[in-house]
């Protein structure tokens, strides 16, 4: 889906709440409650218009009923992103053991334009004027792009809302939650090789980051419980990472547009995310879950160094 196209908020909209709807039986597992129960306490599930990549769970009432909120610049730029990336995508056949057989396809487009539509959506971005940049369009993939694409920004857009259940669990479980835990005691672990942190906060940054990076897990863990196959999986996980890859590009690129650090509150940094879940995953999963992420991790630095170069 494009946002050009006539009706494409509408859509997007329909599609959230589709992606919490599937996600609302095993979130009320894991806190314990039936699945109608939990149902009813969510007020509402909403797309917003704020161009913050960003979304929100939030409570009026202590958490006895709550509401989901996505922004919309938050899906406008996993929408231009996840395009970028599939568009230098070419198509092999692999053999068993993981190398390319042979090559079917390979991509029209070249590293300089990706290079070039990536600088001006990045610019765009921190300019507050996404709404007007034109990236790539579907129309501008292959028919394999296309579909490499979409199955990406699905399951990035049903991370984005996965993510906010995971805090949604945390706020309301009575029981103890052990991927709270493991939050925490990886913000501990590394909060000494934070930037900028003092005395003063390190406590607070260590209860709010680990929260985020609980939620990360949770919202991980659902996604992955109402996807069946293992090929599905893999696709899911690998644009699970490839939003922490896009944020990181941001915050890279802010740093470098502005000549200024980049300063974090409420959210830790995207990078620090993205080694969180690495880390959590890497000793009970096989090799082949992290390698779409590490090859477009690859790409994203390719691109930045680029767009630097060019600056």
């Amino acid at each position: 889906m494009d946002f050009t196209q006539e009706g494409s908020e509408a859509l997007l909209r329909n599609a959230i709440i589709t992606m919490a709807e599937q996600l609302i039986p095993p979130a009320a597992v894991k806190i314990g409650i039936k699945t109608d129960e939990l149902k009813s306490r969510i007020k509402k599930v909403s797309v917003i218009k704020n161009t913050e990549v960003n979304g929100h769970a939030y409570s009026s009432d202590n958490w006895k009923t709550f509401r989901i909120e996505i922004n919309s610049g938050l899906m406008m730029f996993l929408h231009h992103m996840v395009k970028l990336f599939v568009s230098g995508a070419g198509v092999a056949e692999i053999e068993a053991s993981g190398r390319v057989k042979k090559v079917l396809e390979r991509s029209s487009i070249s590293f300089e334009k990706q290079v070039s539509v990536a600088n001006n959506l990045m610019k765009a971005y921190w300019d507050n004027a996404l709404e007007k940049q034109r990236g790539f369009y579907f129309m501008d993939l292959s028919n394999n792009q296309i579909k490499i694409g979409g199955g990406l920004l699905h399951n990035a857009e049903h991370f984005a809302v996965a993510h906010e259940f995971g805090h949604i669990i945390i706020k309301t479980s009575s029981q103890n939650i052990n991927e709270l835990n493991v939050g925490l005691e990886m913000m501990r672990r590394i909060s000494s090789d934070i930037p900028a942190l003092t005395n003063n906060n390190v406590i607070d940054v260590i209860v709010q980051w680990g929260e985020e990076i609980a939620a990360d897990i949770i919202g991980m863990q659902l996604l992955l419980e109402v996807i069946k196959e293992d090929l599905r999986k893999i696709l899911s996980y690998t644009a699970i990472e490839l939003v922490f890859i896009v944020q990181h590009m941001l915050d890279t690129f802010y740093e470098k547009y502005y000549a200024k650090p980049r300063l974090y509150n409420m959210h830790p940094p995207a990078y620090l995310r993205l080694i969180a879940l690495r880390s959590l995953l890497r000793d009970s999963n096989p090799s082949q879950l992290f390698h779409g992420g590490m090859a477009f991790e690859q790409i994203a630095n390719s691109i930045i160094k680029e767009a630097f170069s060019t600056m």
